[in-house]
């Protein structure tokens, strides 16, 4: 048996809760994430700062924020193509 194989329930499992539900765990795992970031960054920066980054994308797109930052990185992109 796979390692995918035996992780195949529990991903059924997951994507059988309700879209809040599931939406919050995310929001949880990568709160997780930031605080791992925040108590490595003092003593191992560049793992500190992997586990940051992971952990503000990961607030960005599970809250949906990217779609409030979306036309304003379009918009952003548009002018620096003009002015470079």
């Amino acid at each position: 048996m796979d390692a995918l194989d035996r992780l195949v329930p529990y991903y059924r499992a997951f994507n059988r809760l309700p879209f809040v539900v599931r939406r919050i765990l995310l929001v949880m795992t990568f709160l997780g994430s930031f605080v791992v970031g925040v108590k490595l960054f003092p003593h191992f920066e560049n793992l500190g700062l992997m586990f940051l980054m992971i952990a503000w994308f990961g607030l960005v797109w599970s809250t949906g924020l990217w779609r409030l930052w979306k036309p304003l990185a379009i918009i952003l992109a548009i002018w620096l193509r003009m002015n470079y």
